[in-house]
This record gives C-alpha cells, structure tokens and sequence, in this order.
C-alpha cells in the first residue's frame, strides 16, 4: 500500500479509532528504518504497539512540551535551575544502567516517566 493510498483510506473511514488503528499499523512500514517497534519495550493499546518504544517517547515528549513551555512562558535561569536539568537527565541515565548492569526488566510505563523527565532537563540545557 502507497502513501497516497493509505491517506485515501484514513480519509474514507469515519471511525476514528480504525483510522488511528490502521495508520499506526502501516507507520512502521513507511518509516521502518527510523522508527522501530520492540513489543517488549513499546506501549500498547489493545494488542497494538506503538511504532517508538517508550524511551524514545519519553524523550521527545518531554523535550517538546519543554519547548512549547518556554515559548509561553518566561524562565530565568540559574544555578539552581541547571543543578536540576542535570539531576533531571541523571534519572533517565540511571535507569539506562540500572537495567543494563542488573538486568532488571523495567515497565514501560516507568521508562516513559524517566525519560519524560529526562527530555524535560535535556531540553532545558
């Protein structure tokens, strides 16, 4: 299926939800070489994994809503300020190690909170 098919489709069905199912289904086929889908390490939403897995997510979703916070809202920046980006981004590290040095197995959800707060102090630097 081709892009400009696929757009035809989404266009023609008037249930958002199998829109949304279908599109997310045929993402990984258009942009599978940036984009990568682990089960393990993905949200899903009934049986459907999302095509980023949760760190990556984590990350841009916390570096572009710091982005669209800064553009509302004015910051001073500190010393203080800086000393939490780096703890901010030190959470998501240490996550990062925690479970390559225990091998642990982490929750998505908990990779996704780390790394939103992590994105958050990335951005912020």
């Amino acid at each position: 299926m081709s892009l400009f098919e696929l757009k035809k489709v989404l266009y023609n069905f008037k249930d958002i939800k199998t829109s949304l199912k279908l599109l997310i289904s045929n993402l990984d086929m258009f942009m599978g070489f940036i984009i990568y889908c682990i089960p393990e390490r993905s949200l899903n939403i009934h049986g459907d994994y999302f095509p980023v897995c949760s760190r990556c997510k984590g990350f841009c979703i916390g570096t572009f809503s710091y982005f669209i916070f800064v553009y509302s809202f004015y910051i001073q920046y500190t010393a203080s300020l800086i000393i939490l980006n780096i703890f901010m981004i030190f959470t998501a590290f240490l996550n990062v190690y925690s479970v390559k040095l225990f091998q642990k197995r982490v929750m998505n959800l908990l990779r996704l909170l780390t790394d939103l707060i992590g994105g958050v102090g990335l951005a912020m630097l």
